[in-house]
């Protein structure tokens, strides 16, 4: 009876305490309070990333055929993405110099901001690079898919738009299976 009570309670307050975090406790928003947490202490960096790749996923790209292709692919290949994304820790590195400098510029974008940023050859290097690695490592399908992404993306075009002319730019790179 005893160990029921207490089983009882701390389960209370760990649902108090996953509430707090999701944000269920707070007057805004739960994806608001939770960029609150993220933007109020910079070891929640990996909160913020993820709060914009939820945007990403859920509000850009579902909205065009682009968008849903990467989609797709995404979940088709995510646990061997997700395995080649944290493979050691120089991949770890990169991937957080990708992410850094990709999420001021696709939160703009999310905002309705994209104008007010463009997208620099810094940015297009880093990415080429880093799908240079993934590719080094991915299985012959993955590998296949990223020469084939790499190769239907006019990087030479994209660097100097503002971001939102880069969103639109690639629009016209949809594969034909998403062509509308």
């Amino acid at each position: 009876m005893r160990y029921n009570k207490w089983k009882r309670l701390l389960s209370a307050v760990g649902l108090i305490l996953v509430g707090m975090v999701v944000g269920w406790l707070f007057p805004m928003p739960n994806v608001q309070a939770l960029r609150h947490i993220a933007l109020s202490e910079q070891p929640y960096r990996f909160v913020e990333t993820t709060l914009i790749f939820h945007r990403l996923c859920s509000e850009l790209l579902p909205s065009t055929p682009l968008g849903q292709h990467y989609l797709d692919l995404g979940h088709t290949h995510w646990n061997q993405l997700g395995m080649l994304l944290w493979y050691d820790e120089a991949t770890v590195e990169q991937t957080w110099r990708v992410i850094d400098l990709y999420s001021p510029d696709v939160d703009a974008l999310l905002d309705g901001e994209g104008s007010t940023v463009r997208v620099s050859q810094e940015m297009v290097d880093e990415l080429l690079y880093f799908l240079s690695k993934m590719e080094s490592r991915a299985d012959a399908e993955l590998r296949q898919i990223i020469q084939d992404e790499r190769a239907r993306v006019p990087w030479h075009e994209i660097v100097g738009l503002t971001v939102a002319e880069a969103w639109i730019k690639l629009q016209e790179t949809v594969p034909e299976k998403y062509s509308p």
